[in-house]
């Protein structure tokens, strides 16, 4: 407890009135268990004339739950906010973890949001000055990841938004006769296709064609020689984000259970949500 002069004016737009709650939503696709986010703040109690200064950390969190809504410090005194500090130590890359600090009256409804925005361990978000940002706008984290083969289905999962960017695999395909010809599908939760991307070029039997679907790429082919001629084939992607729970399905048309279709790599862009719920109280 620090002393204060009453003479002291803090600006009018940090004063609360008796019973505000801060609250602190996170949203998250790393774990955060003995390492979490850390919620600093410093306020005056009018009534007493005392500084309070705390730190509360957020409850454990696992990639796998995604969400959590928390009370910083409820029912305050009549009071000012000084400062109010968010850091995490263990957020390597924008992308990873978002938080949100908002106040709420004594009906649990929000009155406004102080900060918002992406925190790493070297960058954490500070009030004042009020530092408001949009969880759903880029950059966001870029990840790398592959699969066995077909059929693939890449899921969404809640509270993240993904930019799919490339995609490239190799086929081999047997002798039996017939066009083979790979394609994306963009689909909705209920699995409905909105969107399906389908390679221009056939590919016969008895060959092996490297496939390069690219996001801002143009599309072409183009046959390497060696000992052994490969075709490249290079694929436009469409800009789309996909939402929560939507999903990307490749295949191949025509295939054959002796075609040899090589490991896929994925790389997309993923940014988290926090409107993707149902705000609770």
């Amino acid at each position: 407890m620090i002393s204060v002069n009453r003479c002291l004016q803090p600006p009018v737009e940090s004063y609360l009135p008796q019973g505000v709650s801060i609250k602190c939503e996170l949203v998250s696709s790393i774990d955060l268990l003995s390492e979490r986010v850390t919620v600093t703040y410093r306020l005056v109690d009018l009534e007493r004339g005392d500084v309070h200064v705390e730190s509360v950390n957020s409850p454990v969190l696992e990639s796998t739950d995604y969400y959590q809504l928390f009370t910083v410090i409820g029912n305050l005194p009549e009071c000012f906010v000084f400062s109010l500090d968010v850091s995490c130590a263990v957020a390597e890359m924008r992308g990873e973890t978002f938080v949100k600090v908002t106040l709420h009256d004594k009906t649990g409804r929000k009155l406004t949001t102080l900060l918002a925005g992406y925190v790493t361990y070297r960058r954490g978000l500070a009030y004042p000055p009020i530092h408001i940002e949009d969880s759903a706008v880029p950059p966001g984290k870029l990840i790398s990841g592959g699969d066995a083969g077909f059929p693939l289905t890449f899921a969404v999962p809640p509270y993240r938004l993904r930019v799919l960017r490339s995609v490239r695999f190799t086929l081999t395909t047997s002798a039996v006769e017939a066009d083979r010809i790979p394609y994306i599908a963009f689909a909705d939760e209920g699995e409905t296709v909105f969107f399906e991307l389908e390679s221009p070029l056939g590919q016969p039997a008895s060959s092996v064609f490297v496939y390069n679907f690219v996001l801002g790429g143009d599309t072409r082919s183009v046959i390497q020689p060696g000992t052994t001629d490969v075709t490249h084939v290079q694929i436009c992607l469409p800009d789309l984000r996909l939402l929560p729970l939507q999903a990307v399905e490749m295949d191949v048309y025509n295939s054959d259970e002796d075609d040899n279709p090589g490991p896929v790599t994925l790389w997309y862009e993923e940014l988290l949500l926090t409107d993707y719920h149902v705000e609770v109280a």
